[in-house]
């Protein structure tokens, strides 16, 4: 942010353990993380009119688990699946936007952000990918289905719109027409 703010400073520590097995493949981990003088974005309202984007910087720490397993329990069956869980908190901000202006009536003053969470940070997301594979004659095909969750998340730095859960399903579909073609449908949202 120039010369007005110091470096961003981002310490990350993580302890994991990955398992391979014939069929099956396990990852589990912890993290934390500490990131300094981050640059927060946000859409000040202006009195004349429109808006204009201002990057604050902030404090914040991140701590939670990922887990991931892959695995073919058969010849025609893969499966991929995710779990995550964040907790995330803004330790030192203070927002200055138009949400704040407007609807919260700070007039020319900040609000202070201090333990509100990020946002659009999921505290839980998850995925569950099936993917189904065959042959007719000599091609290859597969139909993959992605299932994908987010927890809701705060649009806002003052936690005061909520944006809810999403869960988003997409489907793919594919088959070797020959060695050097692949035909493929994708439908996403469905």
């Amino acid at each position: 942010l120039g010369l007005f703010t110091p470096p961003q400073e981002n310490e990350q520590f993580e302890l994991g353990w990955k398992q391979q097995l014939d069929n099956w493949a396990f990852t589990a981990a912890i993290f934390m993380m500490d990131w300094k003088n981050q640059p927060f974005a946000s859409v000040i309202l202006l009195p004349t009119g429109g808006t204009t984007s201002f990057r604050g910087p902030g404090d914040s720490e991140y701590k939670g688990i990922d887990l991931e397993v892959n695995g073919n329990p058969t010849e025609w069956l893969s499966i991929s699946t995710t779990l995550s869980y964040t907790d995330a908190v803004m330790t030192s901000f203070s927002s200055r936007g138009s949400n704040e202006f407007s609807v919260l009536g700070s007039g020319p003053l900040s609000v202070v952000n201090d333990g509100n969470e990020p946002r659009n940070t999921p505290r839980w997301s998850a995925s569950f990918c099936p993917t189904i594979l065959g042959t007719v004659g000599d091609r290859d095909w597969f139909i993959r289905t992605d299932v994908l969750y987010e927890s809701a998340t705060w649009a806002d730095y003052s936690e005061y719109n909520r944006t809810p859960d999403s869960l988003r399903v997409n489907l793919r579909a594919g088959i070797d027409v020959n060695e050097n073609f692949n035909l493929e449908l994708y439908g996403r949202n469905i």
